[in-house]
């Protein structure tokens, strides 16, 4: 019974998924930041009632690292998996939809925390100095740090990244796919997992 639960789980979250946003807006490579898209702040999915808006404004979740910075993430991600052609960063657009596979959460310490959202439609949980990062697919969590990818652990485990600023990634994570799927959607998504 549960393996059916989390089946249609799964299949709701890859439809949910398919609706996307899309858009590009300006953005810092500065984490601590706001970025603005020439509207007010959005914090929640569209028809939010704003009680459950997330913690942090949508515009504060992604960061669009600067040219330099963004070069080398991509040259290391290609390295990393030769199929990849392509990387379109997830951005905001000015009526507030977001589209594209890979984020940035933030870059700290020179630390860039970066997202990739994979294809396989399975409920995917990782755990990182005690945070959870939920999706509705398979994705992967990296620490970019002097030319080098590592696992988002090992960067944190290397001492590239604290565990609050690892905090501060997946507060912005959780932010990013409540408003993508619905407020609470990622905490639905860690305790159906679970």
């Amino acid at each position: 019974m549960k393996k059916l639960i989390m089946l249609i789980l799964a299949a709701v979250m890859l439809l949910a998924s398919c609706g996307g946003r899309g858009g590009n807006t300006k953005q810092s490579q500065n984490s601590d930041s706001k970025v603005t898209t020439g509207t007010d702040v959005i914090t929640g999915t569209e028809g939010t009632t704003g009680a459950q808006a997330p913690d942090i404004p949508i515009e504060e979740a992604l960061v669009v690292p600067e040219e330099e910075l963004r070069e080398g993430i991509e040259s290391a991600l290609k390295k990393k998996d030769f199929m990849l052609n392509e990387i379109k960063w997830t951005k905001i657009t000015e009526s507030g939809k977001i589209e594209d596979w890979f984020r940035c959460y933030g870059i700290f310490n020179g630390c860039a925390v970066i997202f990739s959202d994979g294809t396989a439609c399975v409920i995917d949980i990782q755990t990182v100095a005690g945070y959870d990062f939920a999706n509705g697919s398979a994705f992967a969590l990296y620490g970019y740090k002097d030319g080098t990818l590592y696992d988002l652990a090992d960067a944190f485990d290397k001492g590239f990244i604290t565990k609050e600023k690892v905090g501060i990634a997946a507060g912005r994570h959780k932010a990013v796919t409540d408003f993508l799927h619905g407020d609470g959607f990622h905490d639905g998504l860690t305790e159906s997992g679970r």
